[in-house]
């Protein structure tokens, strides 16, 4: 599988729109607002790519919370087509972060986070072997960077290592097992994205 083309679109996809939101910024410039960190709430979506003990290109949303000035929590989901030599696999992943903001010069500010994830992974094998799935669930920590742009919209990364349990799977000719023994494996995530505040 070349995931390569997925993600020069998705790159584009955020490039254009972070093009979009600068020039709106620009244009909005002269009226006095807050910045985008004093609201809430807000919505979000991005590009992720993920290294290690799989490689895989998706995306997915988010929803933030601030009740309090040095807490707030994302709940996310995304969706990731994993590189399988063993045939089609994609992952979808549920979890939430607990994160601190932390202000920085200018419209930036850093975001050390921590949280939980279940991933429902499905494979479907090469060779006519009927599809499984299995759930595996993760612990992950991680550290973003985020851009004001004006005061409804931000531009943000965030670099993630999840390590993961679940039953792993073995594939051989026909057939496809998941195994009875947990084991475990790390993955480093990478996110993009754009965030509307609310």
């Amino acid at each position: 599988m070349n995931v390569l083309p997925a993600a020069r679109l998705g790159l584009r996809v955020l490039l254009v729109g972070a093009i979009m939101l600068v020039s709106a910024s620009s244009a909005n410039a002269q009226e006095a607002s807050p910045s985008a960190f004093d609201r809430n709430f807000a919505l979000g979506g991005y590009v992720r790519g993920s290294v290690g003990g799989y490689q895989g290109i998706g995306g997915g949303g988010r929803a933030r919370w601030e009740p309090f000035d040095s807490l707030g929590v994302d709940v996310f989901g995304d969706w990731q087509q994993i590189d399988d030599p063993d045939g089609f696999r994609h992952d979808t992943t549920v979890g939430f972060d607990l994160y601190r903001p932390i202000g920085l010069p200018g419209p930036l500010r850093l975001k050390p986070f921590l949280g939980f994830c279940s991933s429902f992974s499905v494979l479907h094998p090469q060779g006519g072997a009927e599809r499984i799935s299995n759930v595996n669930f993760g612990v992950h920590a991680g550290a973003g960077i985020e851009i004001a742009v004006g005061s409804r919209f931000s531009l943000f990364f965030d670099a993630k290592g999840v390590l993961y349990f679940g039953n792993p799977r073995t594939y051989g000719g026909w057939t496809v097992q998941v195994g009875e023994q947990i084991s475990a494996w790390g993955v480093v995530q990478g996110a993009l994205g754009l965030q509307v505040h609310l």
